[in-house]
């Protein structure tokens, strides 16, 4: 694989990932090696009724449910969406990753409570990264859960590989769990989306990380684009 280095330089500006569609979701392509890829699918689960009135429900259930999926992604590969009836992903590519949108109305019967959330999945691929690791900002934590809606900002989840050299990152502005999944070795941080009432709409602003670093350089990053009074 060819370096990617982690450095200002304002005369050769980094060149951007490619980002496209890819199954339920979206394909993070990074702009060094064309093997080196990161996988977001758009989403997977509902928690604390979100969406569904029930603690803990799959995003959609069969085939039939994903087809109302809509995907369309710029010929350049700087920039697309993934939507439903009731969510959006926007997506920008960017010299570390990608730029996410999240937009969700609330078009159930129901209003949605402080705790409800969705959860996307992403995952390396063919990467073999088998070490995960996760950093958060010195939150409180009661088992996996925030104990207080203040808690549950900035959050961040990594999966390093084994020899240090590639990260990769998901990280939403608002986030309520967060979970590594070894075997599939998936990444699991739960956007928070409520509280929300009927036919209100919210957007949540996160960033998928994709770099030739450690997992320190990847903290950096998201510490500039999330806590940059630190």
């Amino acid at each position: 694989m060819s370096a990617f280095v982690l450095q200002n330089c304002a005369s050769e500006p980094k060149p951007l990932t490619t980002v496209g569609g890819w199954k339920q979701g979206v394909m993070v392509t990074s702009p060094e090696d064309s093997t080196t890829k990161a996988f977001l699918w758009f989403y997977e689960w509902h928690m604390f009724d979100a969406v569904n009135p029930e603690l803990h429900t799959r995003g959609y259930e069969s085939r039939a449910d994903w087809s109302e999926q809509r995907q369309s992604f710029s010929e350049t590969g700087a920039e697309g969406m993934v939507a439903f009836d009731h969510a959006r992903l926007d997506v920008s590519s960017t010299s570390n990753g990608a730029d996410l949108t999240l937009t969700i109305k609330n078009t159930s019967d129901h209003d949605w409570p402080e705790l409800a959330s969705i959860i996307p999945c992403l995952n390396p691929g063919p990467l073999q990264v088998e070490a995960i690791r996760s950093e958060v900002k010195e939150f409180p934590w009661d088992e996996k859960w925030p104990t207080k809606s203040v808690d549950a900002t900035e959050g961040l989840l990594m999966r390093e590989s084994e020899d240090g050299r590639w990260t990769m990152g998901i990280a939403w502005e608002q986030f309520l769990s967060s979970q590594g999944h070894n075997p599939w070795r998936c990444m699991h941080m739960g956007v928070k989306v409520g509280p929300l009432r009927r036919g209100e709409t919210r957007q949540v602003r996160g960033k998928l990380y994709l770099i030739e670093g450690t997992k320190e350089d990847c903290y950096a990053l998201y510490k500039k684009d999330f806590l940059p009074e630190h």
